[in-house]
């Protein structure tokens, strides 16, 4: 990693759209394993904070759920009316013979329609202390009963859109269960924030540390 951040040529062709920038990010990941490496990565082949953000984020969830698909966009959906805290989340994930429902509404995912892949976190019910019993599901953005509907541009970042989604009895895989007061929850907000950072890392503290003046200096 430090070879290729130190002699890796800058790359100078502007970068359009998210989709551009997907693109580029996908380069870098062919050539790292680990999340944390090809958010760094990402994040140094990125022309803006945006797109630094949208590398860091897309290997933050794949720390999270590792089993996501490596080339499709993926949007968190965890937000609600209530907030982000983990206490707010409504949206319930109800389990009938094997098959696995969500409901509720999620109001800042972020990349919107761009995304291929939503993360939905839902409610499945209180522990013993009361606190909310969470999973992490995954939903196509094009499966029956999934609405998005974009929200108007962040002054952050504008370029990464972002949008409400509606879920109406939408048929969704589940992963791993854990209360918002469990060592493992604490342990996956930690470890998912690493990569997040790194695509900041990588765009901020070493595209621009490599700037006009580094082969003169």
């Amino acid at each position: 990693m430090l070879d290729f951040l130190l002699t890796e040529p800058l790359a100078t062709t502007p970068l359009d759209d998210v989709g551009a920038a997907w693109t580029r990010h996908r380069v870098a990941a062919n050539r790292f394993g680990k999340p944390v490496d090809v958010a760094i990565a990402g994040g140094f082949g990125a022309d803006r904070l945006g797109f630094a953000f949208l590398s860091g984020y897309q290997e933050a969830l794949r720390t999270l759920i590792p089993d996501l698909p490596a080339d499709e966009l993926v949007a968190l959906c965890a937000t609600e009316a209530g907030g982000g805290h983990p206490s707010a989340i409504r949206t319930t994930l109800t389990e009938e013979l094997g098959r696995y429902q969500l409901n509720g509404t999620k109001s800042f995912a972020t990349l919107g329609m761009l995304a291929q892949r939503l993360v939905v976190i839902a409610s499945v019910g209180t522990a013993e202390d009361g606190r909310n019993r969470l999973r992490a599901t995954m939903v196509d953005v094009g499966d029956p009963g999934v609405h998005v509907t974009n929200l108007p541009a962040t002054p952050f970042a504008p370029e990464i859109p972002h949008a409400t989604v509606t879920l109406t009895d939408v048929a969704a895989l589940a992963t791993a269960t854990w209360t918002t007061s469990s060592r493992s929850a604490r342990s996956r907000t930690f470890t998912c924030s690493r990569p997040r950072w790194a695509g900041w890392f990588g765009w901020r503290g070493l595209r621009r540390g490599r700037g006009p003046c580094w082969s003169n200096c």
